[in-house]
């Protein structure tokens, strides 16, 4: 699996740092249109784990997740499906912006369970390494098999932190393990991007973050 690195500084603005802005760009942003198109289709969703998206006056953050794929012209707002577990954040959200779609709870529980469920794009921004992240990937990836013809996933993981190590052949290694990865990925329907890409996490030279790409069209 080829490598690519993405050379970025560091922040302690997560959604809004320019590490996490450049990876948006070139594993979701860049991607779809390279398999599918400028934007996405009006009757298709964009799911993701979605985190803070305010600033700190409680507006709209322009450089989150939800600024950033709009004003590249990758979504509209009501294309926007973000799930975020902690209520805190969930509750924020949803003051920030009325025509974006907002849940608190467990992404995979979440995605399960919604009505005209039709999503284009789903980013599972993990917050696992690969061990247990691929399991939950693995999930996601069944789930969308059954669900939907066309679909762009990203799988974004935690590599490196103060303690533990990975690599992105650790993600592939694990997701072989799971069944649920088989289900989808041995029916021919899905190609995986040949390159897996890393940048530096918040955490400086202590986090290494590192994402995966799957296509079922």
């Amino acid at each position: 699996m080829n490598q690519q690195t993405l050379n970025l500084g560091a922040t302690r603005d997560y959604g809004n740092c320019p590490k996490k802005r450049q990876a948006r760009q070139d594993t979701i942003i860049t991607q779809y249109r390279k398999y599918f198109g400028h934007s996405l289709p009006e009757d298709k969703q964009y799911w993701t784990m979605c985190g803070n998206c305010t600033s700190d006056d409680g507006t709209l953050n322009e450089g989150s997740e939800l600024g950033q794929l709009v004003s590249e012209g990758l979504i509209t707002y009501n294309q926007f499906h973000g799930v975020e577990i902690e209520t805190d954040i969930y509750n924020k959200n949803i003051l920030c912006n009325d025509e974006a779609n907002w849940y608190c709870g467990d992404f995979h529980n979440t995605l399960s369970s919604a009505e005209k469920f039709n999503p284009g794009l789903v980013n599972c921004d993990l917050i696992y390494m690969p061990k247990i992240g691929a399991i939950y990937l693995a999930k996601i990836m069944a789930l969308l098999h059954s669900a939907v013809d066309e679909v762009l996933l990203i799988g974004n993981f935690i590599l490196r932190t103060r303690h533990h190590v990975s690599g992105g052949d650790d993600i592939i290694r694990y997701l072989d393990k799971c069944p649920q990865f088989h289900v989808a990925y041995d029916s021919g329907q899905w190609i995986m991007n040949d390159a897996y890409y890393w940048y530096m996490g918040t955490g400086g030279d202590q986090t290494k973050m590192g994402t995966v790409i799957f296509v079922k069209k």
